[in-house]
């Protein structure tokens, strides 16, 4: 069965990278085909004619979403979550925190927030950090919210995969300009949510320049789990990540073998 839920990332991971995208808006897009919804949060590519101030609008934001069925942070559950550019997934409200660019370290005291490094109390971090959509990209870049039923393997059930393909401020080409594109030294990784296996969060890294910063873990103020270490994809010591909030741990993996849920 890991094998069949391998053939599917596979082929999200291939949309991700390589699909058309809807019409860049500042209101969420929602595709439905095949047991999918697809909910662009935010979108860009090279033949919008994106405002001058697209970028700006969506450097630090939250997107509120209502899911499918209720997820679980540690002990919270919800069916409502708050998705943020930065690579984080929540269920508690991030309004009135600040921006979201990254801490150095959990846990991150949402009371105690100075307007930057601000994080809500119940947080799952794939990979958080301090990303952007340029104004105008070589090649897509997304986040990406995709509500999934595969009818023909149903010991995978309801799930969702939340995709970032972004660009990182501080890399080469989005350094002097800061929304301008960043070119190959894109970012991406998608992180799975199964129903029938609340509270856990599977984290697949795909495009990631070397040495790229970020937190991975997960926080209920004032209860935290992090690991540390850096990205790396394709077979790396870090290719992936479970995220699991039941068990209080988080595990690095070198295969999506290692990085998926018993029975998928």
């Amino acid at each position: 069965m890991v094998a069949k839920l391998a053939v599917f990332l596979a082929s999200l991971v291939g949309g991700v990278f390589g699909a058309a995208l809807p019409a860049a808006s500042d209101k969420v897009s929602i595709e439905k085909r095949d047991h999918l919804k697809v909910s662009y949060l935010w979108a860009v590519g090279s033949d919008y004619n994106l405002p001058d101030d697209y970028s700006q609008k969506t450097d630090d934001a939250w997107r509120k979403v209502e899911l499918e069925f209720e997820m679980k942070i540690f002990e919270k559950s919800s069916t409502t979550a708050w998705i943020s550019m930065n690579g984080a997934f929540c269920l508690d409200d991030p309004t009135g925190l600040g921006p979201s660019a990254p801490a150095t370290s959990l846990p991150v005291d949402p009371s105690q927030c100075n307007g930057k490094g601000c994080l809500p109390s119940n947080c799952v971090l794939p990979l958080w950090g301090d990303y952007y959509l340029p104004k105008n990209a070589e090649s897509q870049r997304i986040v990406r919210l995709t509500y999934h039923y595969p009818s023909g393997a149903p010991q995978i059930g309801h799930h969702y995969h939340i995709s970032w393909v972004v660009c990182r401020k501080g890399s080469k080409a989005g350094s002097a300009v800061q929304y301008e594109d960043c070119g190959s030294d894109r970012i991406g990784f998608v992180m799975n949510v199964f129903k029938s296996h609340p509270g856990q969060f599977y984290v697949y890294y795909g495009e990631m320049p070397a040495n790229t910063p970020g937190i991975i873990g997960a926080q209920s103020f004032p209860k935290f789990i992090q690991t540390s270490g850096t990205p790396k994809p394709y077979q790396g010591s870090l290719s992936c990540a479970v995220i699991d909030t039941i068990t209080g741990n988080v595990t690095a993996g070198k295969s999506r073998e290692d990085c998926s849920p018993a029975g998928a």
